[in-house]
């Protein structure tokens, strides 16, 4: 179970999450994201209007991060999906050549294995991927409400 939202999720998937929490705040991202609310708040007060220039500074950057975003998930996925590729291809030609052999049952564990090792030495790199990425969209986030205050004053 994971503590944060009460959620059943595997062992996996709880690291994964612990680890996307230790990397968000020791990269002082909650710090960040506090600034960028206050920012906001004066760039565009509770009752007033946004000015016409930012929202297309606020369409450009939500663009240029969702892209962001996906080529990033496609590079942390690509090692793993060919890797497991691999794995079913030499899974495949071993059942063809010795049909005798249950490769399916035996397979399985494998390629499980197999994707935790994998991700097990990924793991750094990824970790300072994503603090790098991090790094860069709150540096983002901050220019953009910087300018949207300088715009309203």
């Amino acid at each position: 179970m994971v503590a944060q939202t009460g959620a059943v999720s595997s062992p996996l998937g709880n690291f994964a999450l612990q680890l996307a929490v230790v990397v968000f705040f020791g990269t002082g991202g909650h710090l960040t994201f506090f600034r960028a609310v206050a920012a906001s708040y004066e760039a565009v007060p509770l009752l007033g209007f946004p000015s016409p220039g930012l929202s297309r500074s606020v369409l450009e950057l939500a663009v240029g991060a969702t892209a962001k975003m996906v080529l990033a998930a496609v590079g942390m996925a690509a090692p793993v999906l060919a890797a497991l590729f691999l794995a079913d291809l030499a899974l495949g030609f071993i059942n063809r050549v010795s049909p005798q052999i249950p490769v399916h049952f035996l397979g399985l564990p494998a390629k499980a294995l197999g994707g935790i090792a994998l991700l097990l030495l990924a793991v750094s790199a990824v970790a300072v991927a994503i603090r790098g990425e991090l790094g860069d969209a709150m540096g983002a986030i901050r220019r953009l409400v910087e300018s949207g205050v300088a715009r309203v004053r």
